[in-house]
């Protein structure tokens, strides 16, 4: 219950980005922060999934980093899967 993601991204890229969109399969985001959006995704049952998007667009060449990291009502024995993070570069070919 009361499942919480945080979404920070960080850039490497000349020019920055331009943060498009952001929505919640189920529940609401909001933007906390010049790269942050927090989402109350409320209730997941074990094993269910929620999708977050964000969409960021590039104004250079570089690499993006994305975290995205969870938390809920509930003790969790298990906090290393609860966190994750992606690289992305961005430029012409």
């Amino acid at each position: 219950s009361a499942v919480l993601l945080t979404n920070t991204w960080s850039t490497a890229v000349r020019g920055g980005v331009q943060l498009l969109s952001f929505g919640a399969g189920q529940g609401q985001c909001v933007l906390t922060g010049e790269t942050t959006i927090d989402c109350q995704l409320g209730g997941l049952a074990s094993g269910a999934t929620a999708t977050v998007t964000v969409r960021l667009r590039p104004r250079g060449v570089g690499s993006i980093t994305d975290q995205a990291q969870v938390s809920a009502a509930e003790f969790d024995p298990e906090t290393a899967d609860n966190a994750d993070s992606e690289t992305t570069r961005v430029g012409s070919a």
